[in-house]
């Protein structure tokens, strides 16, 4: 793969590819569904008329995408004492993100018991419909999805480290490309088992923070593709970002630090900043191809920043660069003066670096992203890492 772009201009092509496919399913499946019905909770109450259980039974009543909604002046906690199962498509819409703390969330929030309930979306009649769940905060509640693809937004999911068994999203043989079959986007998912586990599914990630989960913050299972874009993976018990057999993605612009048993595991990274990590940096798990790596930072993990079956393609600040194979393009055992991880703007906390880094003007610019993960427009020599100066 030497000289080739990071994830190959071919796999970019497939992936534009895949979300127009995607995009054109969305809107079909919207014009199909005229007969759709707005379901709105109206009490806190767990059962009867205007109860969110109400709702699910409604929704699961009729044959197309029902979405259940918040009243507007409707504030409290709706308890959840068992499992939901929705054998056909549904979108869950909250009353609004509010900050990233989730302060807004304070309204209505949906929670289960200290063992945990598991939101299973299954629809498997209906594939080509996908589940949207938007605005919400889940309170010890898991997601798990095997049929349609599902698109989470703008949402706080909140294990609270009691859900010992469950991922806070679950992904399993579900419908459709199997790089986009799950979207998260601005979105935190905390305190659970796993951030995201995946099985057969892929999941692409986008600003959004995977952080303080009992294990890994994303890992995949055999044949899944996992991207990861403008977010910040940190302080999980596992792996920052995983993928085994046959899988692959990208990790770009993001954060990866504070993980206990390392940065990313089969990954490409590319304008990142992989630091602090309690394992090793970045390590490749290819069976032909070598993990890459580009214009990124990767310091101060334990044991080497650099694994084995990473091929660099220049541009990057690495600390002990062990087996990966360095370029002269790259600098290694330069101290990049990071900052800790904190909120300096967008969406995503990130690790600033500090005047007179020695990642200022290091990126190769042939690589290099436009923006940075706050989405900082990048200079005309732009810099290594997650963070632009």
């Amino acid at each position: 793969m030497k000289g080739t772009p990071v994830g190959s201009e071919r796999r970019r092509r497939a992936a534009r590819a895949a979300v127009g496919s995607a995009v054109a399913a969305v809107t079909m499946a919207a014009s199909a569904q005229a007969e759709a019905k707005d379901l709105e909770v109206t009490t806190t109450r767990a059962q009867g008329d205007g109860s969110f259980i109400g709702a699910v039974r409604k929704a699961e009543r009729d044959g197309d995408r029902d979405t259940i909604t918040f009243a507007k002046n409707l504030r409290g906690t709706i308890k959840l004492k068992g499992n939901l199962t929705f054998d056909e498509p549904v979108a869950i819409a909250g009353r609004g993100y509010g900050n990233r703390r989730g302060d807004s969330f304070r309204r209505v929030t949906l929670q289960g018991p200290k063992r945990g309930t598991d939101l299973d979306l299954d629809g498997y009649e209906r594939k080509a419909v996908p589940n949207v769940l938007r605005e919400l905060h889940l309170r010890r509640v898991s997601v798990g999805s095997s049929g349609p693809p599902l698109t989470i937004k703008d949402s706080y999911m909140d294990g609270e480290s009691t859900v010992t068994g469950s991922a806070g999203v679950v992904g399993q043989f579900v419908y459709g490309s199997r790089d986009e079959a799950i979207r998260v986007l601005d979105t935190t998912i905390t305190g659970f088992a796993q951030g995201i586990d995946l099985y057969k599914s892929g999941a692409r990630v986008d600003r959004s923070r995977i952080s303080g989960n009992l294990g890994s913050g994303i890992i995949g299972g055999s044949y899944t593709g996992v991207d990861v874009v403008s977010s910040t993976i940190s302080g999980n018990g596992g792996v920052g970002a995983s993928v085994v057999y046959e899988s692959g993605g990208d990790v770009i612009n993001s954060t990866v630090t504070g993980n206990e048993r390392g940065g990313t595991y089969g990954l490409d990274v590319r304008n990142s900043t992989v630091a602090a990590n309690e394992g090793p940096g970045v390590v490749g798990y290819h069976y032909d191809d070598d993990s890459e790596l580009s214009n990124s930072i990767v310091w101060g993990n334990a044991g080497v920043d650099c694994g084995p079956d990473v091929e660099s393609l220049g541009g990057n600040l690495i600390g002990t660069p062990g087996d990966c194979a360095t370029l002269p393009a790259d600098l290694v055992g330069e101290n990049p003066r990071l900052g800790k991880l904190a909120a300096n703007g967008g969406p995503t906390r990130t690790m600033a670096i500090g005047k007179g880094s020695p990642a200022i003007g290091l990126a190769v610019k042939a690589e290099a992203t436009k923006f940075d993960q706050r989405g900082v427009k990048r200079g005309k020599h732009p810099d290594s890492g997650a963070f632009e100066r």
